[in-house]
This record gives C-alpha cells, sequence and structure tokens, in this order.
C-alpha cells in the first residue's frame, strides 16, 4: 500500500477513489511545474501568467473583466489583481476602467503580450505533447478528458443548486 493510502486507512472514501485522487493529484503537480518550469526558462513567463493572457486572447476583443477573468483562471480577485499588476509591469496587459460602471476595471492584451503569447504557445504545446500525447493514446485521452469534464460538470450542477 503507497504511504498515501496508508494516512488515509480511517477514510471513509473507497481506496479505488483515493488512488484516483492521488494520480490526478500529481499527474496535476507534474505538469503544471513542467509547463512553469519550460516558460519561465524559455520566455521569462510563468504558468499562471500564460494562463491569464490565454484567456484574455480567447476573449472578444482581448479584453474581460477582472471578475471574470478571476472566474476563469479559478483565482481570487486578490490573486488576479496582483497577477494582473505584473502582467501590466511586463507590458503585456493594461487596464482600462469600464466606461459605464465605475466599479468595473477590465484587463487587455497588448500587442506585445500577444506577441509573447505566441512565442510561448510552442513550449507549451510541446510539453503537452511530451507529458500527455506521447504517453496516452488518443483514445485515452479522450475518455480522460470526458470522464474529467463530467466531474467538473456535476460540480457545477450541484453549484448552481445551492
Amino acid at each position: 500500500m503507497q504511504p498515501f493510502m496508508r494516512e488515509c486507512a480511517n477514510s471513509s472514501v473507497h481506496a479505488v477513489t483515493l488512488k484516483a485522487f492521488r494520480s490526478l493529484l500529481g499527474t496535476h503537480a507534474r505538469l503544471l511545474w513542467q509547463l512553469d518550469l519550460e516558460l519561465n526558462e524559455r520566455h521569462g513567463l510563468s504558468f499562471a501568467d500564460f494562463e491569464v493572457m490565454l484567456h484574455l486572447q480567447a476573449a472578444v476583443g482581448g479584453e474581460l473583466r477582472l471578475s471574470e477573468l478571476a472566474q476563469l483562471a479559478l483565482l481570487s480577485r486578490s490573486a488576479l489583481s496582483r497577477r494582473v499588476d505584473s502582467l501590466v509591469a511586463q507590458g503585456w496587459v493594461l487596464r482600462r476602467s469600464c466606461p459605464t460602471d465605475r466599479r468595473g476595471t477590465f484587463a487587455v492584451l497588448t500587442e506585445l503580450g500577444r506577441e509573447k503569447l505566441k512565442e510561448s504557445v510552442p513550449t507549451h504545446d510541446e510539453v503537452l505533447t511530451q507529458m500527455l500525447t506521447n504517453r496516452l493514446n488518443v483514445g485515452e485521452l479522450d475518455s480522460l478528458g470526458a470522464m474529467l469534464d463530467r466531474v467538473v460538470a456535476r460540480q457545477e450542477e450541484l453549484r448552481q443548486q445551492e
């Protein structure tokens, strides 16, 4: 039995659930660590910065309200604000006040930010290929994605029922 399983011996969760949980955590941590390492070494960009900029690039006009961006990036508003401050300092993002709501602020991807993102996407893709595509076949990746999507969708359903 793995040390983690012994530590959870009194848990009411089935061993198979604990094993899946541990595997998910380990994979997530290793994948994010490798992405962060490679993006930092090659582009001077953290994975957290990359993710925020990716959300902005995908948004209409390359901009999002900070509250919406925080939800997408799964960050608290204060954590996102610090992240955006760092991106602003680099010239990759700028803040823009909402013209219709004085309390609202947008994060806007700059042209320099678009260039940085374009330059770093191949590194992101290379890490995903090394860690996922080269280790799992297309069917396994599809199944994994579908299973994880079900977990998230169910959690969202429960949240909306509250």
